[in-house]
């Protein structure tokens, strides 16, 4: 029986203002499997792609004890601002660092500042997925783990019918599982979990 993580008070509060508000964040059984992920790996750095209003961020937090560096990049400035003041809130605004604008302007400067990371976590634009890897992969230490979620984006990858407004993405996200299959230097795994997540270990 699945068992999903206990939340404090203060974070199952975010969690149902996100939803009443129609924030997207990660969905329950998804927070178990990283809480899984994050206890055995132990990253001492973490790179999300996709801040929202910091649920994922401050629940990652949570699992590693407060003892993690992350960076994480949010494109809308008005999530930003209320991300920032959920950080402040939860007292780790000292090891979470919000950096706002698109991962695809980011993601080269942080590569070039020879940042690296022990743990990305991909949950930003589907149809980017592709433009973001290259620079994952390369800041992501050997042994690292890269999580990418939605990688079934409601089940319309693994449809012949995808809707019209959604079919760019569609498209995108076949191309991104196959390329993470094909690439020699992962060891990748999908699950079923929440809305399909990849699970990717750099050799």
């Amino acid at each position: 029986m699945l068992e999903i993580p206990k939340l404090t008070y203060e974070l199952s509060e975010l969690r149902k203002y996100a939803e009443e508000k129609y924030i997207p964040i990660i969905k329950e059984d998804t927070s178990l499997l990283l809480e899984i992920l994050l206890k055995i790996h132990k990253p001492d750095k973490v790179l999300e792609i996709g801040t929202a209003i910091g649920f994922s961020a401050t629940f990652i937090s949570m699992q590693t004890g407060g003892l993690t560096l992350i960076d994480t990049i949010e494109r809308d400035y008005d999530k930003v601002h209320e991300a920032r003041q959920n950080f402040d809130r939860f007292d780790i605004a000292e090891i979470v660092k919000v950096i706002p604008g698109e991962a695809t302007d980011i993601l080269p400067c942080l590569l070039a500042s020879g940042k690296k990371y022990d743990f990305i976590f991909i949950d930003a634009a589907k149809g980017q997925y592709n433009e973001f890897f290259p620079f994952c992969f390369n800041m992501l230490n050997s042994g690292g783990l890269l999580i990418s979620d939605n990688v079934y984006f409601h089940g319309m990858v693994e449809k012949d019918d995808a809707p019209k407004k959604h079919i760019t993405a569609v498209r995108a996200l076949r191309k991104y599982i196959e390329m993470l299959k094909d690439n020699d230097g992962l060891t990748t795994i999908f699950l079923e979990t929440g809305d399909g997540v990849a699970v990717s270990l750099k050799k």
